[in-house]
Protein backbone atom coordinates (compact mmCIF):
# COMPACT_ATOMS: atom_id res chain seq x y z
CA UNK A 1 0.00 0.00 0.00
CA UNK A 2 1.35 3.68 -1.21
CA UNK A 3 0.79 6.44 1.69
CA UNK A 4 0.79 10.00 0.75
CA UNK A 5 3.17 12.39 2.92
CA UNK A 6 0.06 14.49 4.45
CA UNK A 7 2.20 17.89 3.35
CA UNK A 8 3.00 17.50 0.25
CA UNK A 9 -0.11 18.00 -2.49
CA UNK A 10 -0.98 15.26 -4.42
CA UNK A 11 -3.65 13.39 -6.48
CA UNK A 12 -6.25 10.69 -5.58
CA UNK A 13 -8.53 10.21 -2.39
CA UNK A 14 -7.47 12.09 0.23
CA UNK A 15 -8.63 11.18 3.44
CA UNK A 16 -8.09 13.42 6.57
CA UNK A 17 -11.37 12.37 9.05
CA UNK A 18 -10.22 14.33 11.99
CA UNK A 19 -8.95 17.42 9.86
CA UNK A 20 -12.57 17.63 7.67
CA UNK A 21 -11.69 19.62 4.68
CA UNK A 22 -10.97 16.53 2.62
CA UNK A 23 -12.36 15.46 -0.45
CA UNK A 24 -12.30 12.64 -3.00
CA UNK A 25 -11.30 12.75 -6.29
CA UNK A 26 -14.21 14.25 -8.98
CA UNK A 27 -14.76 11.81 -12.28
CA UNK A 28 -12.24 11.49 -14.81
CA UNK A 29 -13.74 13.37 -17.36
CA UNK A 30 -14.07 16.42 -15.11
CA UNK A 31 -11.08 16.56 -13.04
CA UNK A 32 -10.27 19.63 -11.56
CA UNK A 33 -6.16 20.62 -10.86
CA UNK A 34 -4.42 20.71 -7.87
CA UNK A 35 -4.40 24.26 -6.43
CA UNK A 36 -0.95 25.08 -5.35
CA UNK A 37 1.51 28.21 -5.40
CA UNK A 38 5.27 26.87 -5.21
CA UNK A 39 7.82 29.07 -4.45
CA UNK A 40 10.39 27.50 -6.23
CA UNK A 41 7.60 26.59 -9.79
CA UNK A 42 5.11 28.91 -9.53
CA UNK A 43 5.34 31.65 -11.97
CA UNK A 44 2.59 34.00 -11.01
CA UNK A 45 3.02 36.33 -8.39
CA UNK A 46 2.11 35.36 -4.78
CA UNK A 47 -0.67 38.43 -4.81
CA UNK A 48 -1.78 37.36 -7.79
CA UNK A 49 -2.49 33.64 -6.43
CA UNK A 50 -4.53 35.06 -3.86
CA UNK A 51 -6.56 37.02 -5.55
CA UNK A 52 -7.76 34.48 -7.94
CA UNK A 53 -7.74 31.47 -5.26
CA UNK A 54 -9.25 32.61 -2.31
CA UNK A 55 -10.35 29.40 -0.20
CA UNK A 56 -13.87 30.58 0.81
CA UNK A 57 -15.14 30.45 -3.17
CA UNK A 58 -12.83 27.64 -4.79
CA UNK A 59 -15.69 24.90 -5.36
CA UNK A 60 -13.40 22.39 -6.59
CA UNK A 61 -9.99 20.98 -6.26
CA UNK A 62 -8.39 17.57 -6.81
CA UNK A 63 -7.42 16.83 -2.88
CA UNK A 64 -10.29 19.66 -1.99
CA UNK A 65 -7.41 22.32 -0.61
CA UNK A 66 -5.72 25.12 -1.92
CA UNK A 67 -1.64 24.95 -0.83
CA UNK A 68 1.09 27.41 -0.46
CA UNK A 69 4.95 25.53 -0.17
CA UNK A 70 7.76 27.39 0.07
CA UNK A 71 11.16 26.92 -0.55
CA UNK A 72 12.13 25.21 2.78
CA UNK A 73 10.33 22.37 2.83
CA UNK A 74 13.10 19.91 4.04
CA UNK A 75 10.90 16.89 2.10
CA UNK A 76 9.94 18.01 -0.92
CA UNK A 77 12.57 15.97 -2.68
CA UNK A 78 12.67 12.83 -0.94
CA UNK A 79 14.10 9.60 -2.87
CA UNK A 80 12.92 6.16 -3.00
CA UNK A 81 14.56 4.83 0.36
CA UNK A 82 13.30 7.71 2.22
CA UNK A 83 9.88 7.17 1.26
CA UNK A 84 10.19 3.24 1.61
CA UNK A 85 11.04 3.71 5.38
CA UNK A 86 8.25 6.00 5.68
CA UNK A 87 5.42 3.65 4.09
CA UNK A 88 7.40 0.60 6.65
CA UNK A 89 6.79 3.30 9.70
CA UNK A 90 3.39 4.45 9.09
CA UNK A 91 2.13 0.55 8.09
CA UNK A 92 3.56 0.06 11.82
CA UNK A 93 1.78 2.91 13.12
CA UNK A 94 -1.23 1.96 11.73
CA UNK A 95 -1.31 -1.96 12.88
CA UNK A 96 -0.67 -0.85 16.49
CA UNK A 97 -3.45 1.40 16.38
CA UNK A 98 -5.71 -1.37 15.35
CA UNK A 99 -4.19 -3.65 18.24
CA UNK A 100 -5.01 -0.78 20.39
CA UNK A 101 -8.50 -0.48 19.42
CA UNK A 102 -9.50 -3.95 19.19
CA UNK A 103 -8.45 -3.50 23.08
CA UNK A 104 -10.28 -0.90 23.82
CA UNK A 105 -13.17 -1.71 22.29
CA UNK A 106 -13.62 -5.49 23.82
CA UNK A 107 -12.85 -3.50 27.83
CA UNK A 108 -16.06 -1.39 26.55
CA UNK A 109 -18.14 -4.32 25.21
CA UNK A 110 -17.37 -6.34 28.47
CA UNK A 111 -19.92 -5.75 30.91
CA UNK A 112 -17.96 -7.79 33.78
CA UNK A 113 -15.63 -5.16 33.88
CA UNK A 114 -15.98 -2.96 36.93
CA UNK A 115 -16.62 0.54 36.58
CA UNK A 116 -14.02 1.93 39.34
CA UNK A 117 -10.73 0.27 40.52
CA UNK A 118 -10.86 -2.26 43.72
CA UNK A 119 -9.26 -4.68 45.57
CA UNK A 120 -10.41 -7.29 42.84
CA UNK A 121 -8.76 -5.50 40.12
CA UNK A 122 -8.67 -2.41 37.77
CA UNK A 123 -11.42 -0.53 36.52
CA UNK A 124 -12.68 0.28 32.94
CA UNK A 125 -11.15 3.87 33.31
CA UNK A 126 -7.56 2.41 34.20
CA UNK A 127 -7.65 0.19 31.84
CA UNK A 128 -8.79 2.00 29.17
CA UNK A 129 -5.49 4.71 30.22
CA UNK A 130 -3.36 2.35 29.82
CA UNK A 131 -4.32 1.38 26.69
CA UNK A 132 -4.04 5.32 26.26
CA UNK A 133 -0.35 5.60 27.25
CA UNK A 134 0.59 1.59 25.10
CA UNK A 135 -0.80 3.89 21.86
CA UNK A 136 0.77 7.39 22.57
CA UNK A 137 4.06 6.25 23.84
CA UNK A 138 4.09 4.14 20.40
CA UNK A 139 3.71 6.17 18.15
CA UNK A 140 5.97 9.13 19.61
CA UNK A 141 9.05 6.34 19.24
CA UNK A 142 7.86 5.50 15.86
CA UNK A 143 7.93 8.88 14.35
CA UNK A 144 11.82 9.08 15.65
CA UNK A 145 13.17 6.75 13.41
CA UNK A 146 12.01 9.14 10.06
CA UNK A 147 12.53 13.06 9.69
CA UNK A 148 9.31 12.73 7.42
CA UNK A 149 7.08 11.79 10.64
CA UNK A 150 8.82 15.28 12.71
CA UNK A 151 6.18 16.79 11.41
CA UNK A 152 2.27 18.51 12.18
CA UNK A 153 0.37 21.88 11.89
CA UNK A 154 -1.41 24.20 13.95
CA UNK A 155 -5.18 24.05 13.05
CA UNK A 156 -7.52 26.51 12.79
CA UNK A 157 -11.04 26.28 12.26
CA UNK A 158 -12.59 29.07 10.44
CA UNK A 159 -16.15 30.71 9.08
CA UNK A 160 -15.92 31.56 5.18
CA UNK A 161 -15.64 35.07 6.44
CA UNK A 162 -12.55 35.20 8.27
CA UNK A 163 -10.79 31.96 6.34
CA UNK A 164 -9.50 33.93 3.60
CA UNK A 165 -7.87 37.09 5.75
CA UNK A 166 -6.25 34.37 8.10
CA UNK A 167 -4.86 32.76 4.69
CA UNK A 168 -3.30 35.55 3.20
CA UNK A 169 -1.69 36.40 6.13
CA UNK A 170 -0.29 33.43 6.71
CA UNK A 171 0.70 32.46 3.74
CA UNK A 172 2.61 36.13 3.12
CA UNK A 173 4.16 35.77 6.10
CA UNK A 174 5.73 32.11 5.17
CA UNK A 175 6.57 33.22 2.05
CA UNK A 176 8.52 36.58 3.13
CA UNK A 177 7.84 37.34 6.66
CA UNK A 178 7.93 36.42 10.14
CA UNK A 179 7.45 33.11 9.58
CA UNK A 180 9.51 32.62 6.68
CA UNK A 181 12.77 34.23 8.97
CA UNK A 182 11.59 31.89 11.84
CA UNK A 183 12.93 28.83 10.08
CA UNK A 184 16.14 30.11 8.03
CA UNK A 185 18.69 30.17 10.93
CA UNK A 186 19.20 26.87 11.48
CA UNK A 187 22.23 27.26 14.01
CA UNK A 188 19.75 28.20 16.69
CA UNK A 189 17.70 25.32 15.64
CA UNK A 190 14.76 27.04 15.18
CA UNK A 191 11.44 25.22 13.78
CA UNK A 192 10.89 25.23 9.98
CA UNK A 193 7.49 26.50 8.94
CA UNK A 194 7.13 25.61 5.37
CA UNK A 195 3.83 25.19 3.76
CA UNK A 196 0.54 25.99 4.81
CA UNK A 197 -2.92 24.28 3.02
CA UNK A 198 -7.07 25.83 3.51
CA UNK A 199 -9.98 23.78 2.69
CA UNK A 200 -11.77 24.90 0.11
CA UNK A 201 -15.75 26.02 -0.32
CA UNK A 202 -16.60 22.13 -1.32
CA UNK A 203 -14.74 20.53 1.53
CA UNK A 204 -15.75 22.68 4.37
CA UNK A 205 -17.93 20.79 6.42
CA UNK A 206 -20.56 22.15 9.34
CA UNK A 207 -19.12 22.96 12.59
CA UNK A 208 -20.30 21.19 16.00
CA UNK A 209 -23.20 24.07 16.30
CA UNK A 210 -24.44 23.71 13.15
CA UNK A 211 -24.56 27.15 12.47
CA UNK A 212 -22.32 27.07 9.40
CA UNK A 213 -19.62 25.63 7.50
CA UNK A 214 -15.89 25.87 8.74
CA UNK A 215 -12.67 26.11 6.59
CA UNK A 216 -9.89 24.03 8.49
CA UNK A 217 -6.41 25.99 8.31
CA UNK A 218 -3.05 23.93 8.74
CA UNK A 219 -0.10 25.16 9.01
CA UNK A 220 3.46 22.86 9.14
CA UNK A 221 6.08 23.07 10.44
CA UNK A 222 8.89 20.66 12.38
CA UNK A 223 9.34 19.29 14.93
CA UNK A 224 5.75 18.69 16.14
CA UNK A 225 7.04 16.60 18.78
CA UNK A 226 9.55 19.25 20.32
CA UNK A 227 7.61 21.50 23.13
CA UNK A 228 9.76 24.35 22.26
CA UNK A 229 9.82 24.15 18.93
CA UNK A 230 5.64 24.02 18.99
CA UNK A 231 5.82 27.15 21.17
CA UNK A 232 8.40 28.81 19.16
CA UNK A 233 5.99 29.00 16.42
CA UNK A 234 2.81 29.91 18.46
CA UNK A 235 4.81 32.89 19.92
CA UNK A 236 5.49 34.54 16.30
CA UNK A 237 1.63 33.93 15.17
CA UNK A 238 0.91 35.72 18.06
CA UNK A 239 3.20 38.37 18.50
CA UNK A 240 3.63 39.01 14.83
CA UNK A 241 0.37 38.42 13.15
CA UNK A 242 -2.52 39.25 15.65
CA UNK A 243 -4.33 36.08 14.89
CA UNK A 244 -6.87 34.11 16.81
CA UNK A 245 -5.32 31.37 18.67
CA UNK A 246 -5.10 28.16 16.74
CA UNK A 247 -6.91 25.09 18.28
CA UNK A 248 -4.44 22.34 18.65
CA UNK A 249 -1.13 21.50 17.24
CA UNK A 250 -1.35 17.67 15.61
CA UNK A 251 0.81 15.68 14.16
CA UNK A 252 0.82 14.36 10.77
CA UNK A 253 1.40 10.58 12.27
CA UNK A 254 -1.93 11.08 14.52
CA UNK A 255 -3.70 11.67 11.04
CA UNK A 256 -2.31 8.79 9.44
CA UNK A 257 -3.79 6.06 11.86
CA UNK A 258 -6.91 7.79 11.89
CA UNK A 259 -6.34 9.13 15.92
CA UNK A 260 -9.59 11.58 16.41
CA UNK A 261 -11.31 12.84 19.65
CA UNK A 262 -13.93 9.63 19.16
CA UNK A 263 -11.00 7.16 19.60
CA UNK A 264 -12.21 4.25 21.88
CA UNK A 265 -9.44 4.90 24.44
CA UNK A 266 -10.29 8.28 24.72
CA UNK A 267 -6.43 9.22 23.53
CA UNK A 268 -6.18 12.85 23.15
CA UNK A 269 -5.57 13.50 19.28
CA UNK A 270 -3.71 16.17 19.80
CA UNK A 271 0.13 17.10 21.18
CA UNK A 272 -0.18 20.57 22.04
CA UNK A 273 -2.90 22.94 22.79
CA UNK A 274 -2.28 26.75 22.83
CA UNK A 275 -2.92 27.20 27.02
CA UNK A 276 0.06 24.32 27.81
CA UNK A 277 2.79 26.11 25.70
CA UNK A 278 1.45 30.08 26.68
CA UNK A 279 -1.12 31.46 29.40
CA UNK A 280 -4.06 33.62 28.40
CA UNK A 281 -3.10 36.18 29.77
CA UNK A 282 0.24 35.97 28.20
CA UNK A 283 -1.49 35.16 24.71
CA UNK A 284 -3.64 37.98 25.24
CA UNK A 285 -0.39 40.55 26.27
CA UNK A 286 1.37 39.07 23.12
CA UNK A 287 -1.85 40.20 20.36
CA UNK A 288 -2.35 43.53 21.94
CA UNK A 289 1.67 44.39 21.84
CA UNK A 290 0.75 43.70 17.95
CA UNK A 291 -1.85 45.79 17.13
CA UNK A 292 0.18 48.39 19.87
CA UNK A 293 2.71 48.73 18.02
CA UNK A 294 0.55 48.75 14.20
CA UNK A 295 -0.67 51.91 15.44
CA UNK A 296 2.16 53.28 14.44
CA UNK A 297 1.50 52.46 10.73
CA UNK A 298 4.39 53.81 8.86
CA UNK A 299 6.91 52.82 11.17
CA UNK A 300 5.84 48.95 11.34
CA UNK A 301 5.32 48.87 7.58
CA UNK A 302 9.03 50.47 6.91
CA UNK A 303 10.52 48.19 9.58
CA UNK A 304 8.59 45.02 8.00
CA UNK A 305 9.91 45.89 4.65
CA UNK A 306 13.51 46.76 5.36
CA UNK A 307 13.75 43.21 7.72
CA UNK A 308 12.06 41.37 4.52
CA UNK A 309 14.68 42.96 1.89
CA UNK A 310 17.49 42.18 4.10
CA UNK A 311 16.31 38.55 4.37
CA UNK A 312 15.82 38.42 0.60
CA UNK A 313 19.21 39.63 -0.19
CA UNK A 314 21.07 37.32 2.30
CA UNK A 315 19.37 34.07 1.05
CA UNK A 316 18.02 34.95 -2.39
CA UNK A 317 14.62 34.29 -1.72
CA UNK A 318 11.41 34.80 -3.78
CA UNK A 319 8.26 36.28 -2.49
CA UNK A 320 5.27 37.95 -2.52
CA UNK A 321 7.03 41.63 -2.97
CA UNK A 322 9.05 40.26 -6.21
CA UNK A 323 12.47 39.34 -6.73
CA UNK A 324 14.76 42.53 -6.03
CA UNK A 325 17.23 41.99 -9.26
CA UNK A 326 14.54 40.77 -11.55
CA UNK A 327 11.97 42.44 -13.40
CA UNK A 328 10.14 44.19 -10.51
CA UNK A 329 12.67 47.10 -9.24
CA UNK A 330 12.47 46.71 -5.78
CA UNK A 331 9.47 45.74 -3.54
CA UNK A 332 6.41 44.73 -4.87
CA UNK A 333 4.67 42.75 -8.18
CA UNK A 334 4.14 45.85 -10.12
CA UNK A 335 7.35 47.30 -9.83
CA UNK A 336 6.68 50.27 -7.94
CA UNK A 337 9.36 49.93 -4.75
CA UNK A 338 11.57 51.98 -6.14
CA UNK A 339 9.10 55.11 -7.15
CA UNK A 340 7.81 54.74 -3.34
CA UNK A 341 11.61 54.61 -2.04
CA UNK A 342 12.26 57.57 -3.98
CA UNK A 343 9.38 59.24 -2.69
CA UNK A 344 10.51 58.62 1.03
CA UNK A 345 13.48 59.58 0.45
CA UNK A 346 12.56 63.03 -1.06
CA UNK A 347 10.06 63.57 1.73
CA UNK A 348 12.87 62.97 4.15
CA UNK A 349 14.71 65.89 2.64
CA UNK A 350 11.85 68.53 2.72
CA UNK A 351 10.74 67.25 6.38
CA UNK A 352 10.30 70.16 8.64
CA UNK A 353 11.69 69.99 11.93
CA UNK A 354 8.96 69.46 14.61
CA UNK A 355 8.01 71.36 17.34
CA UNK A 356 9.08 70.48 21.34
CA UNK A 357 5.36 69.95 21.64
CA UNK A 358 4.55 67.38 19.18
CA UNK A 359 3.18 63.54 19.51
CA UNK A 360 4.98 61.29 22.09
CA UNK A 361 7.61 59.21 19.82
CA UNK A 362 8.25 61.60 16.50
CA UNK A 363 12.18 60.78 18.24
CA UNK A 364 13.07 64.41 19.11
CA UNK A 365 14.52 64.82 22.23
CA UNK A 366 13.40 68.31 23.96
CA UNK A 367 15.14 69.38 26.98
CA UNK A 368 14.83 72.97 28.69
CA UNK A 369 18.18 74.15 29.98
CA UNK A 370 18.43 77.08 32.22
CA UNK A 371 21.49 79.88 31.92
CA UNK A 372 23.93 80.59 35.04
CA UNK A 373 21.32 82.56 36.76
CA UNK A 374 18.73 79.89 36.99
CA UNK A 375 16.62 80.77 34.24
CA UNK A 376 15.68 79.11 31.20
CA UNK A 377 17.18 80.73 27.98
CA UNK A 378 15.10 83.55 26.23
CA UNK A 379 15.49 84.92 23.00
CA UNK A 380 15.67 89.20 22.49
CA UNK A 381 13.22 89.07 20.28
CA UNK A 382 10.45 86.80 21.21
CA UNK A 383 9.75 85.10 24.92
CA UNK A 384 9.16 82.05 23.90
CA UNK A 385 12.05 79.30 25.54
CA UNK A 386 14.40 77.95 23.16
CA UNK A 387 14.71 74.57 23.58
CA UNK A 388 18.07 71.94 22.70
CA UNK A 389 17.42 69.02 19.78
CA UNK A 390 20.01 66.17 20.90
CA UNK A 391 20.11 63.55 18.01
CA UNK A 392 23.10 62.18 16.21
CA UNK A 393 23.68 65.12 14.32
CA UNK A 394 25.20 68.55 15.10
CA UNK A 395 23.51 70.53 18.38
CA UNK A 396 21.15 73.32 16.72
CA UNK A 397 18.77 75.61 18.96
CA UNK A 398 16.02 75.76 17.54
CA UNK A 399 12.36 77.85 18.82
CA UNK A 400 9.63 75.52 20.21
CA UNK A 401 5.93 75.91 20.70
CA UNK A 402 5.06 77.56 24.54
CA UNK A 403 3.45 74.90 27.09
CA UNK A 404 0.56 75.58 28.63
CA UNK A 405 2.45 76.31 31.87
CA UNK A 406 2.01 79.79 33.05
CA UNK A 407 4.12 82.32 31.37
CA UNK A 408 7.71 83.18 32.52
CA UNK A 409 8.29 86.83 33.14
CA UNK A 410 10.37 88.15 30.30
CA UNK A 411 11.72 90.46 32.38
CA UNK A 412 14.87 88.13 33.60
CA UNK A 413 15.35 89.30 37.07
CA UNK A 414 18.25 88.10 38.64
CA UNK A 415 18.31 85.40 41.35
CA UNK A 416 18.69 88.16 44.39
CA UNK A 417 15.34 90.17 42.82
CA UNK A 418 13.61 87.39 42.63
CA UNK A 419 14.03 86.88 46.34
CA UNK A 420 13.75 90.84 47.11
CA UNK A 421 10.36 90.88 45.31
CA UNK A 422 7.14 89.88 47.54
CA UNK A 423 4.97 88.93 44.42
CA UNK A 424 7.90 86.42 43.44
CA UNK A 425 8.66 85.39 46.94
CA UNK A 426 6.38 82.11 46.00
CA UNK A 427 7.70 79.84 43.89
CA UNK A 428 6.78 76.47 41.54
CA UNK A 429 7.83 73.81 40.48
CA UNK A 430 7.16 72.36 36.74
CA UNK A 431 6.81 69.17 35.86
CA UNK A 432 10.74 68.91 34.67
CA UNK A 433 11.92 69.83 38.31
CA UNK A 434 12.87 74.06 37.54
CA UNK A 435 11.61 75.97 40.21
CA UNK A 436 10.45 79.24 38.41
CA UNK A 437 8.41 82.20 39.90
CA UNK A 438 4.98 83.07 39.47
CA UNK A 439 3.33 85.66 37.33
CA UNK A 440 3.19 89.11 39.09
CA UNK A 441 -0.20 89.94 38.70
CA UNK A 442 -0.94 86.71 40.54
CA UNK A 443 -1.76 86.71 44.18
CA UNK A 444 0.62 84.69 46.74
CA UNK A 445 -1.57 81.75 47.92
CA UNK A 446 -3.56 82.09 50.93
CA UNK A 447 -2.01 81.26 54.21
CA UNK A 448 -3.91 78.70 55.12
CA UNK A 449 -4.17 76.71 57.99
CA UNK A 450 -3.93 72.81 57.49
CA UNK A 451 -6.59 70.69 58.98
CA UNK A 452 -3.97 68.80 60.70
CA UNK A 453 -2.93 71.69 62.91
CA UNK A 454 -6.11 72.48 64.24
CA UNK A 455 -6.72 71.65 67.53
CA UNK A 456 -8.16 68.26 68.19
CA UNK A 457 -11.84 68.29 69.70
CA UNK A 458 -12.05 67.28 73.52
CA UNK A 459 -13.92 63.64 73.87
CA UNK A 460 -16.67 63.54 76.79
CA UNK A 461 -16.02 59.47 78.01
CA UNK A 462 -19.76 58.02 79.28
CA UNK A 463 -19.37 54.95 80.81
CA UNK A 464 -22.17 52.30 79.27
CA UNK A 465 -23.10 49.13 80.84
CA UNK A 466 -21.11 46.94 83.17
CA UNK A 467 -20.94 43.98 80.94
CA UNK A 468 -19.94 46.04 77.94
CA UNK A 469 -16.22 47.51 77.53
CA UNK A 470 -17.53 50.36 75.57
CA UNK A 471 -16.88 54.28 75.30
CA UNK A 472 -19.35 57.01 74.04
CA UNK A 473 -18.47 59.94 72.54
CA UNK A 474 -19.90 63.10 72.94
CA UNK A 475 -18.12 66.27 70.79
CA UNK A 476 -17.66 68.91 72.91
CA UNK A 477 -16.87 72.88 71.50
CA UNK A 478 -13.57 74.11 71.70
CA UNK A 479 -13.02 76.92 74.04
CA UNK A 480 -10.24 78.41 72.45
CA UNK A 481 -12.21 79.35 69.07
CA UNK A 482 -14.65 82.32 69.76
CA UNK A 483 -15.72 82.63 66.59
CA UNK A 484 -17.56 79.15 66.67
CA UNK A 485 -20.86 78.72 67.13
CA UNK A 486 -22.17 77.20 70.45
CA UNK A 487 -22.71 73.45 70.11
CA UNK A 488 -26.52 72.52 69.74
CA UNK A 489 -27.57 70.06 73.03
CA UNK A 490 -28.00 66.53 72.17
CA UNK A 491 -31.31 65.17 73.82
CA UNK A 492 -31.24 62.30 72.22
CA UNK A 493 -27.51 61.47 73.78
CA UNK A 494 -28.95 62.93 77.00
CA UNK A 495 -31.83 61.11 77.25
CA UNK A 496 -29.94 58.07 76.49
CA UNK A 497 -27.19 58.50 79.22
CA UNK A 498 -29.75 59.00 81.82
CA UNK A 499 -31.36 55.90 81.17
CA UNK A 500 -28.14 54.24 81.31
CA UNK A 501 -27.68 55.83 84.82
CA UNK A 502 -31.52 54.88 86.23
CA UNK A 503 -30.19 51.34 85.47
CA UNK A 504 -26.96 51.34 87.15
CA UNK A 505 -28.90 52.49 90.20
CA UNK A 506 -31.74 49.97 89.94
CA UNK A 507 -34.75 52.25 88.67
CA UNK A 508 -36.64 51.90 85.16
CA UNK A 509 -38.16 54.75 83.11
CA UNK A 510 -41.02 54.49 84.76
CA UNK A 511 -40.16 54.96 88.15
CA UNK A 512 -40.16 51.85 90.01
CA UNK A 513 -37.14 50.25 91.15
CA UNK A 514 -35.89 46.88 90.32
CA UNK A 515 -33.33 44.94 91.20
CA UNK A 516 -30.90 42.91 89.04
CA UNK A 517 -29.26 39.38 90.34
CA UNK A 518 -26.07 41.36 91.53
CA UNK A 519 -28.00 43.79 93.64
CA UNK A 520 -29.96 40.64 95.19
CA UNK A 521 -26.40 38.94 95.88
CA UNK A 522 -25.36 42.57 97.59
CA UNK A 523 -28.71 42.75 99.98
CA UNK A 524 -28.34 38.56 100.66
CA UNK A 525 -24.58 39.51 102.09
Amino acid sequence: MRFQVEHIPHGGTHDDADDGGSSSAREAKATPPIICWNEDASSESLDDFLKTNVPSKVEESLDGWVWIRSARNPHANIGERERDEFEDKVAEAIELEAQVRQKAQSILDDKTVPARTSKKGLGRKDLLREQEELLLKGLKKISKSTPLLATGKWMWFEHPDKVDMIFSILARSLIDGPLARLGYDTEKKRPVVHTLKAATAGSAKLDQDNRGRTHLICLYFDSIWDEADARQVLHTLLSYHGLTVPSAAKADLYTYVGLTSSHPTRARSSNWRPIELIMTDEQQELKDLFWNTRKGRRTWEDGEKAEQERWRQAVGGRGSLGVGSSKTDGAGPTGKGKQKEQASVKNEETETVLPAKAEPGHGLKVKAEPDERGQVAHSASNSTPRVKKEDNSDSEMEDAEPDARPDIDSSQSTAADVEKSPSTSHRQEDATGFRYPLPKSSPPPLNRISPLEKPLKRLKVVPGPRNLSMFRRERIPDDSSDDEAPAKPDLKSARRNQVHVKRERGVDESGSSHSSSAAKRARKR
